[in-house]
């Protein structure tokens, strides 16, 4: 099952902070895809790493308490595949 999660990540990180974050300075290694009250999703940027991500906050000066890696459940993969056949296909709106 680990193996399979690994295989479908989509680089999403959930950070726990005091500070709101904000991806809109161009050289910040993620992309900002939700946040409520001081937890946020982000994306890690191409290239980058959960590394690059950690020390770019931290040169912010944001304090981190929490940074844990989002890997899909069992069920959203299963969607997933499914949603990709060419039988699930004929299903979907135009």
């Amino acid at each position: 099952m680990k193996q399979v999660k690994q295989e479908f990540k989509e680089n999403l990180f959930s950070i726990g902070t005091e500070q709101m974050l904000s991806s809109q300075n161009g050289n910040a290694p993620f992309e900002l895809v939700g946040s409520a009250d001081h937890s946020h999703v982000v994306r890690i940027k191409e290239g980058q790493t959960p590394n690059n991500v950690l020390q770019y906050l931290l040169q912010q000066g944001i304090a981190i308490h929490s940074f844990n890696e989002i890997l899909p459940s069992l069920n959203d993969i299963f969607i997933k595949l499914v949603e990709g056949t060419p039988t699930a296909r004929q299903f979907q709106k135009v």
